[in-house]
C-alpha cells in the first residue's frame, strides 16, 4: 500500500470514528427513570407509555418506565424527592391527586418542579358487568341502602377512592372496598363477579367495550359534561344536582426540587419539541387518551386550580 493510500484510509477511519463518537456517547448515556405510581393499564401507565419514545429521541437518552406502587402515588412521588440531582428522575402522575396528598399533610407539592402537563381531564366512571340487574344509578342507590356493596378500585387515595369519598359524602351511601394497583385490575374483578362495581377510568370501560364480549355499563360518569360516546349516562353532578360534584384528573410530568437545573432545561425542551408530534396525537386518539401537552406555566395554573377543588371537596 502507498503511503497516499495508507493516508486515504487513516483518513477514512478518523472520519469514521468521529461519526460514531456521538452515537457511542448517546447509547452510553444514563437513561431517564419516568416513575409512576399506578400498575400497567392504569391510564397513568398509559401515558408515561405514550410519551417515553418521542420523548426519548427528542432528548437523545433512553427512557424508561419504572412503576413505584403505594399508597395512592405518594410512594412514587416521595421515589422521585428523593433522588439524587443528577439521576435524570422525573414523575408522571396526578395533580389532583398530589393536592390530594398535600391536604393530608404529605408536603409533595413543594419537593417537585413542574415540567410539563399532559393531558385534559382525564374521566372517571363506576360500572357494572352488563348482566347485573343494576341497571341505573337509582337501582344502585336503592340497592346500596340495604347491602354494603364491594367496589374494586385502583388503590389507597388514587383517583378511584377519592371519587368513591365524594359519592359517599354527597349521598350518604357507603361501600366496602377492594383496592388493586390499577383500574386495569379493578375491572378484572368485576368480570369476575369478585366485586360488585368497579371505579374505573372511563376510557378503560370504553376500549373494553370496543373489543371485549363480556361487557360492562357505565352507570355515572364523574365529568363536568356528558361522555361524548355515553350520551345516555348522567353525571354524577348531575344526579346530585351540584356542578362542583364533579371530578377529573390531569397527568403530569415533575421534576424532584433538587434535579439540576441543566438537566430541567433540557428535559423542558424536549417536552416542547414533542407537543405538536401528530403521531403521539393519533395514537393518543386511538387509545382514546385526551393528550395536551402544555408546558410548566399552565401547569402550575392546574396545581393551583386542583389545590382549590381538593379544598372544596374535602373540607
Amino acid at each position: 500500500m502507498s503511503l497516499l493510500d495508507r493516508r486515504r484510509v487513516l483518513a477514512l477511519a478518523a472520519t469514521t470514528l468521529a461519526s460514531v463518537a456521538p452515537l457511542r456517547a448517546a447509547s452510553a448515556a444514563e437513561p431517564i427513570r419516568l416513575i409512576v405510581g399506578f400498575g400497567p393499564g392504569s391510564p397513568m401507565d398509559y401515558a408515561a407509555q405514550l410519551i417515553a419514545e418521542p420523548f426519548s429521541r427528542a432528548i437523545e437518552r433512553p427512557v424508561g418506565v419504572d412503576h413505584v406502587i403505594g399508597e395512592g402515588g405518594r410512594l412514587a412521588a416521595l421515589a422521585a424527592i428523593k433522588s439524587p440531582p443528577d439521576s435524570g428522575t422525573l414523575l408522571v402522575t396526578d395533580v389532583f391527586l398530589l393536592a390530594r396528598h398535600d391536604q393530608t399533610g404529605a408536603n409533595l407539592l413543594s419537593n417537585l418542579r413542574p415540567i410539563a402537563k399532559l393531558s385534559r381531564g382525564i374521566s372517571y366512571a363506576l360500572v357494572v358487568r352488563d348482566d347485573n340487574p343494576v341497571r341505573d344509578w337509582a337501582a344502585l342507590a336503592a340497592l346500596a341502602k340495604t347491602s354494603r356493596l364491594k367496589v374494586a378500585t385502583a388503590g389507597p387515595l388514587s383517583a378511584t377512592t377519592v371519587l368513591l369519598e365524594m359519592v359517599e359524602k354527597r349521598t350518604g351511601l357507603t361501600f366496602d372496598q377492594s383496592p388493586n394497583n390499577s383500574t386495569g385490575r379493578a375491572l378484572e374483578l368485576v368480570l369476575q363477579g369478585r366485586a360488585a362495581l368497579g371505579s374505573i377510568d372511563t376510557r378503560l370501560a370504553l376500549l373494553h367495550n370496543t373489543v371485549a364480549p363480556d361487557k360492562v355499563r357505565v352507570l355515572a360518569t364523574f365529568g363536568a359534561r356528558r361522555s361524548p360516546e355515553l350520551p345516555q349516562v348522567p353525571t354524577f353532578a348531575e344526579i346530585v344536582g351540584d356542578p362542583k360534584a364533579s371530578f377529573t384528573q390531569s397527568f403530569a410530568v415533575f421534576a424532584p426540587a433538587t434535579a439540576e437545573n441543566a438537566f430541567v432545561a433540557r428535559v423542558e425542551a424536549a417536552f416542547d419539541a414533542i407537543s405538536d408530534d401528530e403521531a403521539i396525537f393519533y395514537k393518543a386518539e386511538r387509545g382514546k387518551f385526551p393528550l395536551q401537552m402544555e408546558g410548566r406555566d399552565v401547569l402550575v395554573q392546574t396545581i393551583a386550580r386542583d389545590r382549590r377543588v381538593v379544598a372544596d371537596l374535602f373540607k
